[in-house]
């Protein structure tokens, strides 16, 4: 599934965001070349530079890589979607941390020993000189690679949530709900699962709301956050305006077009556009259109009663 994610105009930059980008930026890029100068690679052609830094981490860089491997955009992002998705089920990601880091020290040295040894660079060049097996080691090379997919999405969605924030202000309270979407989307999860809607559910008020001509249905409010699902059926327009809050379309069925700010944007079947806050927007050219609708409620003037009560998202 692809997603489209368009932003309106004129809604300004957050210069403190984007100054602390470039800072950080600037600095580890200094910190690069400067450290070309402090150590010259023998070989720019062998993969111990490119994998293991020329075999030259001491304890002290060691101990902060090992930090980083725990606190990542899987830490901040993917476990709280998770917890936000299915409940409690979502902690199982502590005590297998701290079951599992002690068993992996009581291993890795041994096999870091081995393989320094030998030369060793991956696990596949392990098993490989282990077992004697080429086909073994390229099943577990091609193993390692799938399942960095996930993970390597997931510093995608970082990043842009992070220049998205310091383009377009602060996205406070919004980024993890459309990160974990945009996640959901790329490895085709169906989005309103990945926040703890049940997907039957989400069809019947969908087919609902069809029968009856098209309009809105919140199915989930909660301090911050509100979903909702909206249909549209043709010939009747879409009424709605301008919100006080960033918004986030996901299409569950039918094609359409959403104005934003004058900027016209196609979308189909699991595509997806934020709105946000201030930005007036239109559906048009739909037949039967429907769509979830994630508002991040920071600035709730009408209550959740009166909202209900529309027959489109307000």
């Amino acid at each position: 599934m692809s997603a489209v994610m368009p932003m309106a105009t004129g809604t300004g930059v957050n210069y403190t965001a984007l100054a602390v980008l470039v800072f950080l930026f600037l600095m580890v890029s200094g910190l690069g070349f400067w450290a070309s100068r402090w150590r010259k690679a023998e070989s720019m052609e062998s993969l111990d530079e490119w994998g293991l830094g020329g075999r030259t981490f001491g304890t002290w860089i060691t101990w902060f890589l090992l930090g980083g491997d725990l606190y990542t955009a899987y830490t901040f992002v993917a476990l709280p979607a998770l917890v936000f998705g299915v409940g409690a089920l979502g902690f199982f990601a502590v005590p297998y941390t701290i079951v599992v880091y002690p068993l992996v020290f009581l291993a890795a040295p041994r096999l870091w020993s081995v393989a320094h040894r030998h030369g060793y660079v991956t696990p596949a060049d392990f098993v490989r000189g282990r077992h004697g097996s080429a086909t073994l080691a390229l099943a577990i090379a091609g193993t390692g690679i799938v399942a960095t997919m996930p993970y390597i999405a997931l510093q995608l969605v970082g990043i842009e949530a992070v220049l998205k924030t310091a383009r377009h202000g602060s996205s406070e309270g919004f980024t993890t709900e459309i990160a974990a979407l945009r996640l959901a989307e790329q490895h085709g999860i169906a989005a309103p699962r990945i926040l703890g809607l049940d997907e039957h559910d989400v069809r019947d008020v969908v087919e609902r709301l069809r029968a009856s001509g098209g309009g809105y249905e919140i199915v989930h409010s909660s301090p911050g956050i509100e979903l909702g699902v909206y249909v549209l059926v043709a010939p009747e327009p879409d009424h709605q305006s301008a919100h006080d809050d960033d918004e986030l379309y996901v299409v569950l069925g039918g094609r359409g077009e959403l104005t934003i700010e004058g900027e016209t944007i196609p979308l189909a079947e699991g595509q997806s556009a934020f709105v946000p806050a201030g930005a007036s927007h239109r559906f048009t050219g739909y037949e039967g259109l429907s769509v979830l609708v994630v508002f991040a409620r920071q600035h709730e003037t009408a209550s959740l009663e009166e909202r209900s009560a529309k027959p489109y998202p307000v």
